[in-house]
């Protein structure tokens, strides 16, 4: 047995809604807690709110035309690639050529 679960704080899983305004627009982006620690440690990194960081991402995954009907789903592949990279290296271009699969078109 793996035991991974055993070992995971079980609040990260629990799920919030965070009241967001991309370009001006109220949305609101429901995640699990362990996602939001990333996102908000990606922000830090960046110098910049949880919002403009989301704000970021929204229009960098715009401008390669990626349907964004679930956009946390992408955050969520985001934060991971953001994790698993343990460079800690991060900019949202990058991030969101590898939820698309390409760069810009290309």
């Amino acid at each position: 047995m793996c035991r991974l679960f055993q070992a995971t704080d079980k609040g990260s899983y629990s799920v919030l809604t965070r009241k967001l305004r991309i370009h001006g627009h109220s949305t609101s982006v429901r995640l699990e807690r362990g996602f939001w620690a990333i996102i908000e440690d990606m922000a830090r990194f960046e110098g910049k709110s949880v919002g403009r960081l989301v704000t970021s991402l929204h229009d960098e995954i715009r401008r390669t035309e990626t349907d964004l009907t679930n956009f946390a789903s992408c955050l969520r592949v985001i934060a991971l690639h953001y994790v698993i990279g343990g460079t800690r290296e991060f900019d949202a271009e990058s991030a969101t050529t590898l939820v698309t699969g390409n760069s810009h078109g290309h």
